[in-house]
C-alpha cells in the first residue's frame, strides 16, 4: 500500500487553511481532516497502525518488511523523531542522511501537489512548501531531472507572484479558492504529474536501506 492512494486525485481537493493544524500539529489530527474529507477510514487506520509501528523501528528489522508497507514504515520512523508539535520538523529532516532528506522532501511535496496543487504547497508554506527546495534536489539525486526542473520553476514563480498571491492568504476558504483563478502554476502542475508518475520512492529506500531506521 502506497501512501500516494491517500492524497492522489484526479482533481484538486482544497483543504480550508482553518482546518489545518499550524505547523503541522498530530499525525493522527491531520488524518481527522483527510477523513472528514470522505477519504476511506480503513486506509487511514491502516496508515496509522504502520506508521506507529515505523516509530521505533530498528535498521535490522527493515529488511524484513514487505514492500508494501515498508514507504509508510519509513515515514513513521521519520515523523517519530518529532516533537509532538512537529515545530522542528525542519531542523529533524536537515539532520538526517542525503537519503532521508531527498525521500522526505520529495514524498511530502509532491503530497501536497497532488492533495491541491503547488499553489497549495506554498500556502502551506510553513509546514510543506518550506520543502521545495530541499526536494529540487532530492529529485536531482533520485534521477527525477525533469521533477527537479518542474520545482525549481515553481519557486521562482513563487517569489516573483508572492505579492499577489499574498493578497489572497487571509486564512478563508474563499480567498485560498480564488487564489487558483491566478493561475500562476496551472501548466506546471500537469507537467508535474505526469512526470511524478515515474518516481518509485519504495525502489529509492531499499537502494539506500542502512540510512533508515534507528
Amino acid at each position: 500500500m502506497n501512501i500516494f492512494n491517500i492524497f492522489k486525485s484526479k482533481k484538486k481537493v482544497i483543504i480550508p487553511k482553518e482546518t489545518i493544524p499550524k505547523e503541522k500539529l498530530f499525525i493522527k489530527e491531520q488524518l481527522r481532516v483527510l477523513s472528514d474529507l470522505g477519504i476511506n477510514a480503513d486506509l487511514v487506520n491502516e496508515c496509522i497502525n504502520l506508521w506507529g509501528r515505523g516509530k521505533y523501528i530498528k535498521k535490522s528489522e527493515l529488511l524484513s518488511i514487505p514492500d508494501s508497507e515498508l514507504e509508510n514504515i519509513v515515514l513513521g520512523w521519520i515523523w517519530g523523531k518529532f516533537n509532538d508539535e512537529w515545530s522542528n520538523d525542519y531542523e529533524v529532516i536537515s539532520s538526517l542522511p542525503g537519503p532521508c532528506q531527498n525521500f522526505y522532501s520529495c514524498h511530502t511535496v509532491s503530497g501536497d501537489i497532488f492533495n491541491g496543487g503547488i499553489n497549495q504547497l506554498f500556502f502551506n508554506y510553513n509546514s510543506t512548501g518550506k520543502y521545495a527546495e530541499m526536494a529540487i534536489e532530492g529529485f536531482n539525486a533520485m534521477g527525477s531531472h525533469r521533477l527537479s526542473e518542474i520545482l525549481k520553476e515553481a519557486v521562482a514563480r513563487f517569489k516573483e507572484h508572492k505579492p499577489t498571491l499574498d493578497n489572497y492568504n487571509d486564512g478563508t476558504l474563499e480567498s485560498f479558492s480564488a487564489s487558483y483563478n491566478e493561475a500562476v502554476f496551472d501548466d506546471l502542475d500537469e507537467a508535474f504529474c505526469r512526470e511524478h508518475e515515474d518516481v518509485n520512492y519504495l525502489n529509492y529506500i531499499k537502494k539506500n536501506i542502512e540510512y533508515f531506521g534507528n
